[in-house]
């Protein structure tokens, strides 16, 4: 048996008010934990690996270029900002009252922040495609380069060794490295987790919880 009022046309299920307050902290929780542990391992390592420390006298031209920060990096920088988008839910939950208005901010950057992570899944899908662990100018696009990159094209302006690796890797076929593939199957999770805080928006408004 449940309890209900007419407002407007829609039946207020007051006895399910609880449940949808378990399912928000629920969605609140996992947003979090992903952020975390996208943070934690392969953003974190994905710096780390790719931003090469000089290491001797880089070969001809004998000068180091660095491919952090490019186009590619960009993306990265726009995933990096769903930490702002992530909070938005539960500051809406929490500051209900005193600023409703900001229910309606949380709807109006899920849907701006739907189409920057579907953008950016293109978009590494195209660097994963078309620039990944190439020579010439897709060189510098290292954001997905195979860690064995600079053995198999050595000498390149782009890396710091200067010696070729041990064992000899100038025949293996490379592929993308670990980091950027987390970073790239990331961008689903975020679309997802984007429509799921979209839909639980709607619901808690449904259920009076927000306004």
């Amino acid at each position: 048996m449940s309890d209900g009022n007419d407002d407007g046309g829609d039946l207020v299920i007051k006895s399910d008010e609880p449940y949808r307050y378990v399912a928000f902290c629920i969605l609140s929780f996992l947003m979090l934990l992903f952020i975390w542990w996208w943070s934690a391992f392969p953003l974190l390592l994905s710096q780390f690996t790719h931003d090469y420390v000089r290491i001797g006298t880089p070969p001809s031209p004998n000068e180091f270029m660095s491919s952090r920060y490019g186009w590619d990096w960009v993306f990265v920088f726009l995933l990096v900002t769903n930490y702002f988008w992530f909070v938005l839910l539960p500051m809406a939950v929490a500051l209900r009252k005193d600023l409703p208005e900001l229910a309606d901010v949380h709807l109006w950057f899920s849907d701006i922040y739907f189409w920057i992570n579907l953008a950016c899944f293109v978009a590494l899908s195209v660097a994963w495609i078309g620039f990944c662990n190439t020579t010439g100018i897709g060189a510098r696009y290292s954001i997905c380069n195979s860690y064995f990159y600079c053995g198999k094209y050595f000498p390149s302006p782009w890396c710091p060794n200067t010696n070729i690796f041990t064992p000899d890797v100038s025949s293996m076929g490379l592929s993308v490295n670990a980091e950027f593939y987390t970073i790239w199957w990331s961008c689903l999770i975020f679309l997802l987790l984007v429509y799921m805080s979209w839909s639980m928006n709607f619901s808690l408004r449904k259920y009076r919880i927000l306004y």
